[in-house]
């Protein structure tokens, strides 16, 4: 059975390698974690589900915005109204902009890695989310490296998929870059 023409997935559960080609993202996940094509979010390429409950998502939409600094502070009105607290942002892996997040009363622990990149018709966020529990957050952050080591991107296959949504900025409204 073929994928769909907008769109080429992960073959069964056992794979640990899923391409889209409506995004021109794709993504391995890391030893021990389940990869999950059934995110709920459009823009939710895919998720990463550990066995201690912590999960990686990546999201990819078109953007406005030419910089990860941008992006972040487009991103940042709705991660406050989430009740997450963003400490300073600092340089990650593959020239991203690396964020934690946490909140008061909260168990999970949070970081997003925010990759801008040019695509043909103009430019594409990706944003990369991990969400642990506070005790195993500093295990599972090489998780999330490793799956922004091997993230591999090309150009998205529809234009009519590259049109910027104005004022919205991907991993807001439950996208699955949020918890």
């Amino acid at each position: 059975m073929l994928a769909p023409r907008d769109r080429l997935s992960a073959l069964g559960p056992n794979d640990r390698r899923l391409t889209s080609s409506r995004t021109g993202v794709s993504v391995e996940a890391p030893g021990g974690w389940t990869l999950s094509q059934h995110t709920g979010y459009a823009d939710t390429v895919v998720l990463f589900i550990h066995p201690d409950g912590s999960r990686i998502s990546v999201t990819a939409a078109p953007t406005e915005v030419a910089t990860p600094d941008a992006l972040l502070l487009q991103n940042r009105p709705g991660l406050i109204a989430q009740g997450l607290v963003p400490a300073p942002a600092v340089p990650g892996i593959r020239g991203s902009l690396a964020v934690d997040l946490g909140a008061t009363g909260r168990s999970e622990k949070l970081r997003q890695l925010y990759l801008v990149r040019e695509v043909p018709l103009g430019h594409q966020a990706i944003i990369l989310t991990l969400v642990a529990p506070i005790r195993s957050f500093a295990a599972r952050t090489a998780a999330l490296d490793f799956v922004a080591s091997r993230l591999s991107l090309d150009d998205p296959s529809s234009p009519s998929e590259s049109k910027p949504v104005p004022g919205r900025a991907p991993g807001t409204g439950g996208g699955g870059a949020g918890p």
